[in-house]
């Protein structure tokens, strides 16, 4: 039976991570319990991929190998459970071994109990996920009544699989963060990704260490935690950096000040295309000098590849834009006001060589 406004509210059941990781997903979900709960006709609950309901599944979940299979357990018999009273479920979604263990339960029990599904899957790392599984994953992506992305990119990746998808831009709470107008740049970095191997964090640290030796009070601000503790620790001493603050995980609401005591916002892309790429630039070429520089040996050798990136970075901008630290102040003294912006990274995607 259709819904209508005469009827009662629609019901929707948004299935994420739940804050108790940090990361981009949890976060999400947040704001779009937010959101969604302040529309009329909606009734709108929660319901996470890592329960934590009593005292003995967390205890289990602190053993290793016991708490996938202790949390598995809980989380779907949390979904038999509760799903049944919902119209509408949302499942957010990653990729490989966690899109089979978190969305797939929750798709397949949402479709048996002839729910409607929305799968928001948020995950850079499609294409490879849709070509090395693609028995597992490409049948329960059709099984979704919509697939949602938060970009165009991740659009192109599932209709190369035969997967309609629509782009959903991600939304910000402009009051949480304070614009500041940065007349010049202090060299003062932020790093805020999750140390997970797909963000790269001892990238940074690398470059970081680049442009430290040529300004020695340059300081660095990393934000995060994750699998990748010991390696991101470990890669900071030995490259001997200084005026380098871990903070650890940070509540969403915190994070405003974060980037308010910061100038520059430093990333490291992993590929040309994806989620990971800020300027969402694109290029066969770079993907292929992307290529060199991770299979070089060396310091020397590395130094090499990373040069002939740069070239190439520099070559096709269609301005002065600062894809290295050195070129942020590329411009005459003689100019006051100039400097970069969040929008002038989103037109580069749109830019190209005629």
């Amino acid at each position: 039976m259709r819904i209508t406004p005469t009827d009662r509210p629609i019901r929707v059941c948004i299935v994420a991570p739940s804050l108790s990781i940090l990361g981009g997903q949890a976060v999400a979900a947040q704001r779009l319990l937010e959101r969604l709960r302040a529309v009329p006709g909606l009734e709108v609950d929660f319901l996470p991929h890592d329960p934590r309901s009593n005292a003995l599944l967390r205890l289990l979940q602190r053993v290793k190998y016991v708490r996938t299979v202790a949390t598995s357990i809980a989380y779907v018999a949390s979904l038999v459970r509760r799903l049944p009273k919902y119209d509408v479920v949302h499942v957010f979604s990653a990729s490989y071994w966690s899109f089979v263990l978190a969305p797939t339960p929750a798709i397949l029990i949402g479709k048996w109990l002839g729910k409607r599904v929305v799968l928001n899957y948020r995950s850079g790392e499609a294409e490879d996920h849709l070509q090395r599984w693609p028995k597992t994953a490409i049948p329960t992506l059709h099984r979704a009544d919509a697939v949602v992305t938060p970009s165009e990119y991740l659009v192109d990746v599932f209709a190369r699989f035969g997967i309609r998808a629509e782009s959903i831009a991600n939304f910000v709470d402009p009051d949480a963060v304070r614009f500041r107008r940065r007349t010049s740049l202090r060299p003062v970095f932020l790093s805020n990704r999750n140390f997970q191997a797909l963000y790269n964090v001892p990238c940074v640290l690398r470059a970081f260490a680049r442009i430290q030796a040529r300004m020695p009070d340059a300081r660095l601000i990393v934000i995060g935690d994750g699998p990748e503790r010991a390696n991101v620790h470990e890669t900071a001493r030995a490259l001997a950096l200084r005026n380098v603050e871990f903070i650890g995980a940070v509540a969403p609401g915190e994070m405003g000040r974060w980037y308010d005591r910061a100038d520059v916002y430093l990333n490291a892309s992993l590929s040309p295309g994806g989620a990971w790429n800020s300027a969402q630039y694109n290029s066969t070429q770079y993907a292929d000098l992307f290529k060199n520089f991770q299979s070089a040996v060396g310091v020397d050798a590395q130094t090499a590849a990373a040069g002939e990136i740069e070239k190439l970075l520099l070559e096709d901008s269609p301005t002065l834009f600062p894809y290295f630290f050195n070129y942020l102040s590329a411009h005459s003294k003689k100019f006051a006001g100039i400097g970069v912006t969040a929008i002038g990274h989103m037109f580069l995607g749109k830019a190209g060589q005629v």
